[in-house]
């Protein structure tokens, strides 16, 4: 039985796969399943940020501010992009804020953006912030008690996932249907190599 453990895609793409979507958004699950069945390599960015600064985001935005966050991101962003062989790249929701990063990531990825409605966002981030052992958004103000304390956030951030390649409405899917969409996606774009 030797080798028969050791993990290999069962298919390879020619460019990484990024994927987006606003805080709370379920493009991290989707990305981790489709790594899954896949086999593709997987990179978190925010993973790789955390990582490198040494400590969590949370810790790094309250200590040093949002800016510290973005810079690491900015400075790992095309690492991700140039490993080898190209990989399924989860995005933190703001990571297309930088101009630069959207140039990159639209010329060097093939860019989802995984669509929700502000008012289910809302939702989805009090739940994670009152949940026992939840873990609130790091730079979504609390308590969250009104929608309209998110607007400014989603408003920045939309302009950027309205350039992605494709985008995947989330409102009435769960994890296991996106996957496969996503699948049927790549498969019709020729994203996939034998």
């Amino acid at each position: 039985m030797n080798g028969y453990y050791d993990a290999a895609p069962i298919v390879l793409m020619d460019k990484p796969l990024a994927l987006i979507g606003p805080p709370g958004g379920q493009h991290h699950e989707v990305g981790y399943d489709l790594a899954s069945l896949s086999g593709l390599p997987l990179v978190n960015l925010d993973q790789w940020v955390e990582h490198h600064a040494g400590q969590s985001l949370w810790q790094l935005i309250q200590a040093e501010g949002e800016t510290a966050y973005r810079r690491l991101e900015t400075e790992l962003l095309p690492r991700a992009l140039k490993a080898q062989p190209p990989s399924i790249l989860i995005l933190g929701d703001g990571a297309l804020l930088n101009p630069a990063n959207q140039r990159q990531l639209l010329i060097s990825s093939t860019l989802v953006y995984f669509k929700l409605r502000p008012s289910t966002v809302y939702w989805r981030l009090r739940q994670q912030a009152e949940a026992p052992q939840g873990k609130p958004h790091p730079l979504v103000p609390l308590p969250l008690e009104n929608p309209d304390l998110i607007r400014p956030l989603l408003d920045a951030r939309l302009p950027g996932y309205q350039q992605a390649h494709r985008s995947i409405d989330m409102e009435e899917k769960d994890v296991r249907e996106a996957v496969q969409l996503l699948l049927k996606t790549l498969q019709a774009l020729d994203l996939f190599k034998p």
